[in-house]
């Protein structure tokens, strides 16, 4: 490398000093008072001369330009350099002598700014709160000192390693990024700074509208380099650190040139001219020693949105929009053989240490796309040897229902020591039948098979009725198959007689760099004649990176969600079943859905239009985006796809399907526009003016238009924008992209309590960083959900149970025999919390009159357990529509009177039961109500075994009861907003515990045992809560409680009870008060006894109800026998007659006789007999 020396002129009387210093003396800031020789790179100059390439031959530029200085080099000083200010010096001085652990902090300053550009060699004090508030508050209190502006600040990078947490923002400039420059910090587990270095430019003056367009910079790229391929194209600030000059740029970045000039460059345009002003070769960062041995890159021709993103879309396919070659980001490249791959970066590149060729399907870290009507498409730039091997697996014919049958096939090594490799093998079925599905997307029987890798992975999954095709491809010789059955109906199953397997033939560990790049097109490798496969990968990629952004808990180093699990997703995939008149080809499928239960996503062909072209569901990136959206709320909660809850499920899909679209710069407010039917019909959030309850209709996209637009409001509507955080952790990103992905924490299930958690997200915001989410930002929420009837109080309720129109709000009905309750608007849904035991339960709903004699309401019940999968329903015959469904607007009318719900519980646990109106066409919530008449909901089932109780420690008055209690565990990870739901154990719980209670053999509380209570007679044991896992693999809570002495003085009549344990979940407290709930009430439990005793209470009997209690108490166990005799001494009642332990328990007496008639009135005579029990008591009964 050649160096030239340039000398500046040394001040008066001081000669050139050979450390480089002009003879001027090191102060004691540590730098020179004057700068010295610079050293500057030939290249460096020959990159500012246009048509440098003729400078130097092809393989020495190649050399040189991967080390040339740049302005990204901190190393570079410029030949007229700005000196550091007295205000700079002076403010430093008093930094190091008041903000430093030993005073030895050393500076370097920004030879073109004359600020610091470094701060090392010492920590400052102690700091307190996260790193973000930290980071601000230095610059608050060195402003004078660092100069930076901290409102240009944009958050680029935070890593944690070692206990320090490293920070990186950028400037802006009226919101144009500065290149190269930056602002860090790195600050210690204990809050103290221990370094900062900045590239920061204050002195920015520029005009923003530029006078040449990006095509017309383009063409001088073009012009310049030859061949050029754009990649993107922004315009930037760009500090000339030569010139000490600040342009307005287009930043163009692309691939271009040829031979050894070959590159991803990155040229900077003057926006004012037209002029080149820097570029250099990209391709040095991406691929470096010792993994620049087998180099490439992967592209892909894609939609940026969809085919007809707007408009009209019922136009020829030659009118489409043109597809654009677009860098595919963490896809598999494999080198050599099945054991190396690489991922590729945000550019396509990959980058390996092994020498070999390469070969790749459409699979990733994220996503393992496969093609379900047809070989998935495959690119290598080997040889390619296709083969096949007898793996003889087939399923019982026919299998058995609730099964996972797995299937383990090994293809014998016939490669190794011959000069091929191994590549990737798929099974070839030469039948199948599993499962079933229409062609509208309906499961009408849900068993799936999924291919799989030999960790376990899910690859591919198919369904349906087909022979004689190749499933997806796994690159290992060793793969899965997994057949997973549900509940109901059986079929034959599978048989894979061969497996087909490709190996790499032709010097497989030989690498040719030359053919490693790829582009999948429908011209190249794409073999699904579309490009669906590829298209929505491309999308998939783009919306988890767009989550991943918002990803961030301020509290925890820990992601609030886990979106790092490879999915496999179906492309152009086929029901088996036609639904005649609405999907009837019989060769796609008119839908597109996330499957919460087996974790994948299916793209169907979609519906043909009039030029006989699929409208492909994987073509449309809005469509693609959404469905990733519903797998990213379920690595949150679960959703119940029905009225509100399904509702918000679907708004959220659609608003930050389109948000994702606006953070890489593509302002498209319609989802949906290119297919326009179905799942995927057209959904402009910007433009509905929708509001609830009067717009409910029942079906969960229509009525995702009332709470979708509030959002758009809130992100896009100058009245209603929110704009971005300013400072912390959320620095940069928009408030409500952050608060609409922090409310779902709170695991909303209707439009109220979705608007009260974004309320309560925002408010913890401003707790945490002061002005970012204040009252008028709050005030703005509330307007723009009010601006369509959401509003946080709810809406006109007739009945005490309000709000309970979802599971967060459900009434707790575990001490409700009988509610009385309406449903009360249009929409309304009344949910019930019941913990239920082992057994058959029975719920009976009686039905409100209609407006027409003899016929009602046709209300319903549907029974979820606590993870929100559906159990079953009890749906009354619909009388006045000929289809069963309830019409879409008025009453929806049955003859019956009532409705019953039985289910025989086979999982003890806590259960919701949702009462709501009969389901319309859509199977939602139809908009039948009545406001003025109520419905009887009667819980005839107990609660008892719902969770599980023992007398762990028997001591007369001081019992130690332990007990086990399950709880829904989901898959968050951590709560961004709350850092009280982010402790062990409650993480990825969707409740807490609050307190436990008793109550009496008759399942009556009894309050003064409430252990949060301290007055109360019974206690919690300190320290004896705990998250466990139960012997079925449930999630637990386990405790102990205790009595206090007094207990059996306040409650003499007590022997028998049952422990009750209540919990809370994430909406306690917001809106509606004290909504604690029973998690399960136990088993029986007997207390201790000190003595053997016997004695009735409330012993005479005067009404139909009235009951007679009886407590007996034992010191040692054996039989026990209580019988009810008249005066003459005829037997009338054996109440108990069996084994009983030592201890207490209590039993009552209704009166009746063994044969279930009412004893006649008079005195009866109780006798009780046992170890140590003898002993004769009167009861009265008064009729």
């Amino acid at each position: 490398m050649i160096n030239l020396f340039f000398t500046k002129k040394c001040p008066k009387g001081r000669p050139p000093s050979p450390d480089g210093n002009d003879g001027a003396p090191v102060n004691r800031f540590g730098f020179g008072a004057g700068h010295g020789t610079i050293r500057v790179s030939l290249l460096l100059l020959l990159t500012f001369m246009s048509g440098f390439f003729s400078a130097t031959d092809a393989k020495e530029f190649k050399k040189l330009r991967t080390q040339r200085l740049s302005p990204l080099s901190d190393t570079l000083l410029r030949e007229s350099a700005r000196e550091p200010g007295q205000k700079q010096l002076k403010a430093f001085n008093a930094f190091n002598l008041k903000n430093s652990k030993n005073k030895k902090w050393k500076i370097r300053f920004n030879s073109m700014t004359g600020y610091p550009e470094s701060l090392t060699g010492d920590s400052t004090l102690k700091y307190k709160g996260t790193p973000e508030e930290i980071f601000f508050r230095f610059l608050d209190e060195n402003a004078e000192l660092t100069g930076v502006d901290k409102k240009g600040l944009r958050p680029s990078r935070k890593k944690s390693f070692l206990g320090v947490t490293h920070l990186n923002y950028q400037q802006h400039y009226k919101d144009l990024p500065v290149e190269f420059s930056y602002v860090r910090m790195h600050i210690n587990g204990s809050g103290e700074i221990s370094g900062y270095q900045a590239k920061h430019y204050p002195d920015i003056d520029l005009e923003t509208n530029p006078g040449v367009n990006l095509s017309f910079a383009e063409a001088a790229v073009r012009a310049d380099l030859g061949y050029f391929t754009l990649n993107s194209g922004e315009l930037v600030v760009f500090p000339d650190p030569v010139s000490g000059k600040y342009y307005l740029a287009w930043k163009i970045k692309g691939r271009g040139g040829s031979g050894e000039k070959a590159g991803l460059w990155i040229y900077y345009v003057d926006a004012s001219t037209g002029k080149i002003l820097f570029n250099y070769d990209d391709l040095r960062y991406a691929c470096v020693s010792p993994n620049n041995v087998t180099t490439g890159t992967v592209n892909g021709m894609v939609y940026d949105i969809s085919p007809i993103p707007t408009g009209n879309s019922d136009i020829h396919p030659d009118q489409w929009l043109v597809k654009k070659k677009k860098p595919i980001s963490d896809q598999y490249v494999w080198v050599g053989d099945y054991q190396n791959k690489d991922a590729t970066d945000s550019n396509g590149e990959y980058c390996s240490n092994i020498n070999g060729k390469v070969f790749t399907a459409i699979q990733g870290p994220y996503f393992s796309v496969s093609n379900f009507k047809a070989p998935s498409s495959y690119f290598t730039n080997g040889t390619p040897l296709w083969q096949s091997a007898s793996t003889l697996v087939s399923s019982p014919n026919p299998y058995d229902n609730s099964r996972e049958y797995v299937y383990n096939v090994n293809i014998s090594n016939n490669w190794s020591g011959v000069g091929r490799a191994f590549a990737f093998a798929a099974p070839y079925f030469s039948t199948f039948r599993v499962g079933s599905m229409d062609n509208c997307g309906g499961t009408l029987d849900g068993d799936l098979l999924h291919i799989q890798d030999p960790a376990g992975n899910k690859l591919s999954s198919y369904v349906g009725n087909r022979t004689n095709f190749l499933g997806g491809y796994v690159t290992n010789p060793d793969y899965g198959i997994l057949l997973k059955t549900d509940a109901t109906g059986v079929y034959s199953g599978f048989t894979v007689n061969i497996s087909s397997y490709m190996l790499m033939t032709a010097a497989p560990f030989s690498k040719n760099n030359a053919t490693g790049s790829m582009l999948w097109s429908t011209h190249t490798y794409l073999t699904d004649g579309n490009g669906g496969e590829i298209n929505s990968f491309y999308h998939l990629n783009k919306a988890r990176n767009f989550f991943e952004s918002m990803n961030i808990d301020p509290n925890s180093v820990t992601k609030p969600i886990n979106v790092d699990k490879q999915v496999p997703v179906m492309a152009h995939v086929f029901g088996d079943v036609v639904v005649p008149d609405y999907c009837s080809d019989p060769n796609s499928l008119y839908n597109a859905f996330y499957d919460m239960e087996n974790d994948m996503i299916m793209l169907g062909d979609g519906p043909m239009d009039a030029y006989s072209q699929y409208r492909d569901f994987g073509l449309d990136g809005t469509i693609v985006r959404h469905e990733y959206v519903h797998l990213a709320a379920n690595r949150i909660y679960p959703i119940i796809n029905f009225g509100e809850f399904g509702a918000i499920s679907e708004a959220m899909a659609d608003y930050f399907a389109l948000a994702s679209f606006w953070k890489d710069g593509l302002d498209i407010n319609i989802l949906g526009n290119f297919i326009g039917s179905g799942e995927g019909a057209s959904r402009d959030i910007s433009a509905s003016v929708r509001i609830m309850p009067a717009s409910w209709v029942g079906e969960v996209h229509d009525d995702s238009l009332i709470l979708s637009p509030a959002l758009y409001k809130l992100r896009k509507n100058p009245t209603y924008d929110l704009g971005t955080f300013t400072t912390g952790a959320f620095n940069g990103l928009h408030r409500a992209d952050i608060l609409a992905f922090a409310a779902l924490f709170y695991f909303p299930d209707n439009f109220t309590n979705y608007l009260d958690a974004m309320i309560d997200a925002c408010k913890q915001i401003e707790n945490m960083y002061t002005g970012q989410c204040n009252t008028s930002l709050q005030g703005q929420i509330v307007s723009a959900f009010s601006a369509h009837g959401i509003v946080s109080s709810g809406y006109a309720a007739a009945d005490i149970h309000e709000p309970n129109n979802g599971p967060e709000w459900a009434t707790d009905l575990s001490n409700l025999d009988d509610v009385y309750a309406y449903i009360d608007y249009q929409g309304d849904e009344d949910y019930y919390s019941i913990p239920l035991g082992a057994g058959v339960a029975h719920f009976k709903l009686d039905l409100p009159a209609s407006s027409m004699n003899f016929l009602y309401h046709a209300y319903s019940m549907f029974l979820f357990d606590q993870h929100r999968n559906y159990i079953t329903e009890a749906v009354p015959t619909i009388y006045n529509t000929y289809t069963g469904y309830c019409p879409d607007a008025g009453e929806c009318r049955t003859e019956a009177s009532s409705v019953d719900l039985y289910y025989n519980v086979t999982s003890a646990g806590r259960y919701y039961l949702a009462v709501t109106a009969g389901p319309n066409v859509y199977y939602g919530n139809s908009p039948d109500y009545d406001a003025s008449k109520t419905y009887k909901l009667t819980r005839v089932t107990d609660m008892k075994g719902s969770m599980s109780a023992r007398l762990s420690l028997a001591s007369f008055d001081a019992d130690e009861l332990s007990f086990e209690v399950k709880y829904p565990k989901f898959a968050y990870q951590t709560h961004p907003t709350s850092s009280s739901w982010s402790t062990d154990p409650w993480d990825q719980s969707e409740i807490k515990f609050e307190y436990a209670r008793l109550l009496d053999h008759n399942m009556n509380p009894l309050y003064d045992t409430e252990t949060n209570d301290s007055a109360g007679y019974m206690s919690f044991v300190s320290g004896s809560l705990a998250a466990a896992t139960d012997h079925t693999g449930n999630p637990v809570i386990t405790g102990k409680v205790k009595l206090k002495s007094g207990f059996s003085a306040r409650y003499p009549g007590i022997g028998t009870v049952y422990l009750q344990v209540m919990g809370s979940n994430h909406m306690l407290n917001i809106v509606k008060p004290n909504n604690i709930f029973s998690l399960g009430v136990s088993n029986a439990v007997n207390l201790s006894a000190d003595k053997n005793n016997f004695v009735t209470y409330n012993n005479i009997i005067t009404s139909a109800n009235a009951r007679t209690i009886m407590k007996y108490e034992v010191k040692n166990a054996g039989n026990l026998s209580i019988k009810v005799y008249t005066s003459s001494g005829a037997l009338v009642k054996t109440v108990f007659s069996g084994q009983v332990a030592a201890g207490k328990g209590s039993f009552d007496w209704d009166g009746t006789t063994d044969g279930g008639s009412k004893a006649a009135s008079g005195i009866y005579f109780v006798k009780a007999g046992g170890p140590g029990l003898d002993k004769v008591d009167k009861v009265a009964i008064v009729r």
